[in-house]
């Protein structure tokens, strides 16, 4: 059973529609759990790298966040520093942590029989 999508486009919409900003990306092919679940244990970090890069969006101004001391030019500067990292931190070929954990046809397996 998975979650519609239907359900997400309706919500975002709402947002919208109330003016509230909001940033979407939809994966393909991906269910409520391949983020935390399937995606890793195959060593695809996708989700993980977006969360990452939407941080650093929200906390150097790139986007709407709480104020901060840092001046405008330390902020481009952190972030310009932070996608660099995240070049590097999630890119499994330099990160032994990012390997994947499990053969891909024993996660196909068990997202068939996964109840969700």
């Amino acid at each position: 059973m998975q979650v519609p999508i239907s359900e997400a486009k309706k919500f975002i919409s709402l947002l919208t529609k109330l003016q509230i900003p909001t940033d979407v990306k939809l994966y393909e092919g991906w269910t409520h759990t391949d983020p935390i679940l399937e995606a890793p244990m195959r060593g695809d970090h996708t989700y993980h790298r977006d969360v990452y890069e939407m941080v650093c969006k929200w906390t150097t101004g790139k986007g709407k966040t709480a104020t901060s001391k840092l001046s405008h030019a330390n902020k481009e500067k952190k972030c310009q520093i932070g996608q660099r990292e995240a070049e590097d931190v999630f890119d499994e070929r330099h990160h032994p942590m990012l390997q994947p954990i499990c053969p891909s046809v024993l996660v196909e397996a068990a997202r068939f029989c996964n109840p969700f």
